[in-house]
Formats: C-alpha cells, structure tokens, sequence
C-alpha cells in the first residue's frame, strides 16, 4: 500500500493489477496530482508529462530512479552525453527497470547550453525513460502521451520568434496553461 498526503487529507492508494477499477481509480489519482501541480506541458496540443511527474508516479508505487552513469560521447564541435538510469523498488531494493537516453548541443534549442546542462538533460531523459517503460500504460490511462515532455522534439520558438532553451519553452508553456 501507498500513502499519499495531499492538502491535509491523505489518500491511501493501493494498486493491484488484477482489479481493472483499482488501476482507473490509481490513474485519475496520478491525474489529479499532475494537473494540480502543474507537473505536465501542452506541446503541439498533447499533454505531457514532465519527468517530476513520472519521478511522482514512481514514488506513489514505492520506485524511484537512480542515476546510473554518463558517459561523455563528445565529437568535434559537438557536446554529447549518454545516461542510464535505473529504476529501484524501495521496498525490496530491486530493479525493476532501466534506460538510456542521449542529449546534444547540437538539438534544436540546445546551442546555447553549457556541457554540464546537455550531461544533465541526458540523464533528466534516461530517467524519464526508465520510468515510460516501466508505467507508461498507467500514463495513458490517466490521459497523457507516454513520451515523457523532455524527450518531445519540439519547435522551440517563442512567440515573437526567438530561439529558446528548453526550460524557457517549458516554463513559457507553463505560464500559457496557468494563465
């Protein structure tokens, strides 16, 4: 059993996976949560989740990641990181799955990054990854796209034109959603 605390009422969230109602009933839970904290980006009109609502999801069902190496993969004139990432089950410290992920400065809204944010964006993905994997289907039961935000190729340009970061596109869209 899972324990949620939110405002000051707590939730008791218990998912067994041979009670279809028990797993509806957790993704509205998950839906909820993401929508009230604002832990989703609308991108080209789908939702998405951002990886602090997967690393959400994952802490509701007793797993967190952990950052498993990186690896700088750098060419020429291009920064380039590979990170893995596992997923581990509190309870019984065991891994229930993992992935990687790449990041480049040579990505669409990425040339201005420094290297230590195109290493941290390599691992940001593998752990979004590592947890789309494992519980992308609860995702989609609660009416998201899969694909974790920070793996979205996105057209990161703001409205009057100018090329932007990643985290200024997300907190622009951020801002639209809110108002």
């Amino acid at each position: 059993m899972t324990q949620l605390k939110q405002d000051t009422k707590e939730l008791n969230v218990t998912v067994d996976l041979s009670k279809p109602e028990t797993m509806i009933n957790f993704a509205n839970t998950l839906k909820e949560v993401i929508v009230k904290n604002n832990l989703y980006v609308n991108i080209k009109g789908k939702n998405y989740i951002l990886v602090e609502g997967w690393q959400f999801l994952g802490g509701m069902l007793g797993v967190v990641a952990k950052s498993d190496g990186l690896e700088d993969i750098s060419k020429e004139n291009e920064i380039r990181y590979k990170a893995k990432a596992t997923l581990i089950r509190l309870e019984t410290n065991e891994i229930i799955g993992s992935a990687e992920a790449m990041c480049s400065g040579k990505e669409k809204g990425k040339s201005q990054f420094e290297e230590y944010a195109v290493a941290s964006m390599a691992q940001t993905r593998a752990i979004g990854k590592a947890y789309r994997l494992a519980f992308g289907w609860i995702v989609k039961m609660a009416g998201y796209e899969a694909t974790p935000a920070e793996e979205v190729n996105t057209d990161l340009t703001s409205a009057d034109g100018e090329e932007q970061t990643e985290d200024e596109f997300i907190k622009e869209t951020k801002e639209a959603i809110n108002g």
